[in-house]
């Protein structure tokens, strides 16, 4: 079951060339489940995790600089905590100082595993025609995309812990709409961060 609502804004400004969009959100889930792998028992177990609160913000902009040339950026922040949850799976090789007790762990109040806090991207698109007929077109792209650090398991083993990061992307591509072909130089990650 969930419960909650969101209210927030969307519109267009400066004779439709700048779009905004703003939100703020509260949710309430009753009756989420999990299923994580038991080392204990070499098996899945399916776990009843209470409840989970989820409340944020977020907002996205774009903005027409010209007709070839477009900018946006995007921030969300998102809390997404469980209620009582001393339920939960340990991972493998949790230990009672590391809070697991018979094969449990109490995981109330913490952050959704996959769920960063903090969420935000900024970037370009540039398009325009490079002959007289404005078929064959040349167009450019650049993004960068941050977030905050996360955990990948549902048990929270450190082992999966994925800290902040922020990734570069780009492309340039030569096209001909008229004709159908396309050429593209797509680069992903372009820092080569590790995740």
């Amino acid at each position: 079951k969930a419960t909650g609502g969101e209210i927030g804004y969307k519109g267009y400004m400066m004779d439709r060339r700048l779009r905004l969009t703003a939100t703020a959100f509260y949710y309430k889930f009753k009756g989420l489940q999990l299923t994580s792998f038991d080392p204990t028992i070499a098996a899945y177990r399916v776990n009843n995790a209470a409840d989970v609160k989820q409340k944020g913000i977020e907002f996205e902009s774009d903005f027409k600089v010209s007709d070839a040339l477009s900018i946006h950026a995007s921030a969300a922040y998102v809390s997404v905590k469980y209620g009582d949850f001393d339920t939960a799976s340990c991972f493998a090789n949790q230990t009672v100082a590391d809070g697991c007790v018979g094969g449990l762990q109490d995981l109330t109040g913490k952050q959704l595993h996959r769920a960063p806090k903090f969420v935000a991207g900024a970037g370009f698109t540039f398009d325009t025609p490079i002959n007289s007929d404005g078929n064959l077109r040349f167009g450019l792209s650049g993004d960068v995309r941050y977030r905050s650090g996360t955990y990948t398991s549902e048990t929270m083993n450190p082992a999966g812990y994925q800290g902040k990061n922020a990734l570069i992307h780009a492309s340039a591509r030569l096209y001909d709409d008229d004709k159908g072909w396309e050429l593209a130089l797509i680069g992903r990650n372009l820092t080569n961060k590790r995740l």
